[in-house]
Order: structure tokens, then C-alpha cells, then sequence
């Protein structure tokens, strides 16, 4: 899963104008989605271990992992899907109060987005659901299925500047009626976000840069027209190495106007 965003700037009139958009960005979560191990149980739930789902790691003895197609037809729930691909994860296992974590190089500086969705547990009393990014809480609610018969996924994301070289996602839960049921959450995605900048450069030329992540690579990619046609790669993949990645492009007396993005990822 991933999303487009788009920053735009321009060159004044000259033999080359260019805008560029900045990322195509990649997920620097492993397994966000929660797609591996694949459940099997017929039961369309699974109680996973641990080293089955790292670099995740939980408070609790297991994961607790659902398939699409869950239902309970006494109670009249489901059959329930996932936000996000074929599998979802239930923060609360085999415990009322748990956490399940990830954490992932960052570069202290960058702007980095965390999306994704949750829902409480269809049929379960309320419980306290809260997210952080390292020490900052970034979310936290009351989640009360207790009148769903279907997932109500709701998607979040928020924005920030890493401080450290390593950060650490955070999901907890907290059953308060002892329920050992609660706030299911999938498809989580964290994004670097570069800053893209453009300058004209000697001979009317264009100047792009940008700081490159070392666990990520990226491509710069231009067309000629906005409406129709493809975009093309400008050589081969940059690969960043924690610094400022940045290439120029010469004046093409051939092409009066061209536009510009960074792509991350593959």
C-alpha cells in the first residue's frame, strides 16, 4: 500500500521549465499488512508466534492474526474483511492489555508519514486503543464494538520529523472489562517524505535535490506532458546514503518543457 503526494514548483520561462513532484514512497515497515504467516486455520483465526511476524514484536505470548470471511452467524457478525489485503491483527491476544511494535531506521531531520487503519473488535465491550511514535502519543481512543456486526475501519495518519536514528511504532490496547478482545489494526504504512527542491542551474540547466535515506533508492523520472504519456526514468536508481542525493540536467533545445519527480522505492 502506498499513496502519492505531490509537491509543485517552477523554473521561470527560459529554454526548460520543470516542476517536480516529490515521492512515490515505500513502506519502511515490514509486513504492515499483516499478510505472512498466511492463516490456514478454518476457523479463520491464528494465534501466531512471535518469530513468525518479526521484525513485530507484542508484549503478549502471540499474535493474534484474521483471514477474511470471519463470521459468527449466532451473534450475526460477518462475514468480516480487512482494510487492507487478505489478513488483520487484534492488538489483545492472549492477554486484556498488550502491545505490538516495530521499529525501523530513520535519518533525524526527515519528515516521515505513519498511516493506517483500525477498528474495534465487532460485538466487544470497550477498550482504550492508543498509538506512539517513539515517546509522542500520536493517537488515542475509546474503541467500542459492542453494537458492530462489521468492522468500522477507520484510517489515521499523521506526519513527523524523526529525532533519532532509529524510531519505533507502537500499538497498544487495553481491554476494560477484561475481555481479552479489542481494536483490530491493518494495513500500516511509514513513509519518508523528502523535501524536494529545484534550482536553475548554469546554461539555463535544472538542478534537483534532494537528502537520501540509506535503507531507500530512488528514481528520477520526467515527461513532457502532464495529460497523456508515461513517465521515463533519467538513468538508473539513486541509492541514498543518509546525505544529499542530487543530479543536474542539461538544457534540451528539443524538449521546451519538462516535468520532474522523485520516485522512491521500486
Amino acid at each position: 500500500m502506498s499513496k502519492r503526494r505531490f509537491l509543485q514548483s517552477a523554473l521561470p520561462a527560459g529554454l526548460l521549465v520543470c516542476s517536480v513532484a516529490s515521492c512515490w514512497a515505500q513502506n519502511l515497515l515490514v509486513n504492515g499488512s499483516f499478510e505472512t504467516p498466511h492463516v490456514t486455520n478454518a476457523t479463520k483465526v491464528s494465534f501466531a508466534d512471535p518469530g513468525g511476524l518479526l521484525p513485530w514484536q507484542t508484549t503478549a505470548t502471540n499474535f493474534e492474526l484474521w483471514t477474511n470471511g470471519w463470521k459468527n452467524s449466532n451473534a450475526g457478525i460477518g462475514p468480516l474483511f480487512s482494510a487492507d489485503g487478505g489478513q488483520n491483527l487484534e492488538i489483545l491476544s492472549s492477554t486484556n492489555d498488550a502491545s505490538v511494535w516495530q521499529t525501523v531506521p530513520t535519518l533525524p531531520g526527515e519528515h516521515y508519514t505513519l498511516s493506517f487503519y483500525y477498528s474495534p473488535r465487532p460485538g466487544a465491550a470497550a477498550d482504550g486503543f492508543s498509538v506512539d511514535v517513539n515517546s509522542t502519543n500520536v493517537l488515542a481512543v475509546v474503541d467500542d464494538g459492542s453494537e458492530l456486526v462489521d468492522f468500522d475501519w477507520q484510517q489515521f495518519a499523521t506526519t513527523f520529523v524523526a529525532d533519532t536514528n532509529l524510531t519505533t511504532v507502537s500499538f497498544s490496547d487495553f481491554s476494560f472489562n477484561g475481555g481479552g478482545s479489542g481494536t483490530h489494526i491493518d494495513g500500516v504504512v511509514l513513509e519518508h517524505v523528502p523535501a524536494v527542491t529545484i534550482q536553475k542551474a548554469a546554461s539555463s540547466g535544472v538542478h534537483i535535490q534532494w537528502v537520501g535515506v540509506s535503507n531507500e533508492f530512488y528514481h528520477v523520472q520526467f515527461r513532457t506532458n502532464l495529460i497523456t504519456g508515461n513517465w521515463s526514468n533519467l538513468g538508473g536508481p539513486i541509492f541514498g546514503s543518509n546525505a544529499i542525493n542530487s543530479i543536474s540536467i542539461a538544457p534540451d533545445s528539443n524538449t521546451p518543457r519538462a516535468f520532474y519527480r522523485v520516485r522512491t522505492g521500486p
